[in-house]
């Protein structure tokens, strides 16, 4: 069912019947806005055992011939019995190899994103390439100012300047030979096979973090001509902030700032900011589930994929609605220790505090 290639060479296939064709412990682990990881430990009897080297060769694992992973090996530790604990990363991280030089422009967040990855393609060499995907951000025609004096890698400058600013979901995926980069705002993906209590779902736990709670908002637009950026003050009574009534009972005055470079109305700001209060009054909750995949066993069931939307129904732990793969770990030997860490993002506190020490 899952075959795993270096390069050419066959090196994982259960069904073979061979030990000579087994990798132990492989697992492959997939996180939003992230480079995925392929881990494994190959012993000396391996066909592919010689055949591996790192940054070079390229790892493919596949499930019924869809890819699921490919990357390349960064790191081999060997054990005292010569069995290799190898450590792979997927394609996305090339974009880790090469440095922005600084910069100063103002331009829309597909521009953004091109300007990025045709610096990134200009350094490196046809395999390592990486292409503008699709990209589908509210208000696509609206620009803003972009601005790094640093020498920061393509990664950093993306999920800097484009993901922690203005949210999304960066979605990698390879297409007739070559890598593509998707920018969206929301997924819209589905799986088909539902998670529910007394079927599938096997572990469940969550975790709420009260100290990424949020009760009062100062949002921060454009700068003027005078340096000082756009405050709410002129339509909100007087104050530069905004509160939630229901947080404040419950946590106190927990303030957070957040700036909007492209927004220059008093009112838009307010509307803005009062949407993301909304948001971060509801901290963040991680929701981890072990779920059995039962397209394993019936090929009519949809699989559980990476950044796909999969309706839950756990009445026990009132927990029912559609949410999104966040997480995905999946061993390859071992179905019943696969995961997924459903529920979306909300931008923690540490990292408005870190945009508000910037002021």
């Amino acid at each position: 069912m899952y075959r795993v290639y270096c390069d050419d060479i066959l090196i994982h296939d259960p069904l073979a019947g061979d030990s000579d064709y087994l990798l132990f412990d492989p697992v492959i682990t997939e996180e939003e806005n992230k480079a995925a990881s392929f881990t494994f430990t190959i012993y000396p009897n391996n066909v592919g055992y010689k055949a591996m080297q790192r940054f070079t060769s390229i790892i493919e694992v596949s499930r019924d011939g869809t890819l699921l992973f490919r990357g390349r090996i960064i790191s081999d530790k060997q054990t005292w019995n010569n069995a290799h604990e190898v450590t792979c990363e997927s394609e996305f991280a090339y974009l880790n190899d090469t440095i922005i030089r600084p910069y100063k422009f103002t331009s829309t967040i597909k521009t953004t994103l091109r300007f990025f990855l045709n610096r990134h393609n200009e350094q490196v060499e046809q395999r390592r390439r990486i292409y503008l995907g699709t990209v589908s951000m509210p208000n696509p025609e609206d620009t803003q100012d972009f601005e790094a004096d640093d020498y920061g890698s393509t990664m950093k400058q993306i999920t800097d300047k484009l993901v922690s600013e203005n949210g999304g979901y960066l979605r990698f995926r390879r297409y007739a030979g070559k890598n593509y980069l998707d920018y969206l705002s929301e997924i819209t993906d589905e799986c088909g096979q539902e998670i529910r209590l007394g079927e599938n779902l096997l572990e469940f736990s969550a975790e709420s973090k009260g100290e990424d709670v949020v009760s009062c908002l100062i949002p921060l637009g454009k700068k003027g001509e005078d340096g000082n950026r756009l405050t709410i003050e002129s339509v909100n009574g007087g104050k530069d902030y905004i509160q939630d009534s229901v947080a404040m009972n419950q946590y106190g005055a927990v303030f957070a700032v957040r700036q909007y470079d492209d927004i220059e109305s008093a009112s838009a700001l307010l509307a803005k900011g009062r949407k993301e209060l909304k948001e971060l009054t509801k901290g963040i909750q991680s929701i981890s589930l072990t779920a059995a995949d039962l397209s394993l066993a019936n090929e009519s069931e949809d699989p559980f994929r990476f950044l796909t939307n999969v309706n839950v129904v756990d009445e026990k732990h009132n927990v029912k609605g559609r949410f999104l793969i966040t997480k995905k770990t999946t061993n390859l030997n071992s179905a019943a220790d696969n995961k997924i860490t459903i529920g979306k993002e909300i931008k923690s506190i540490s990292r408005l505090i870190k945009n508000r020490s910037t002021q």
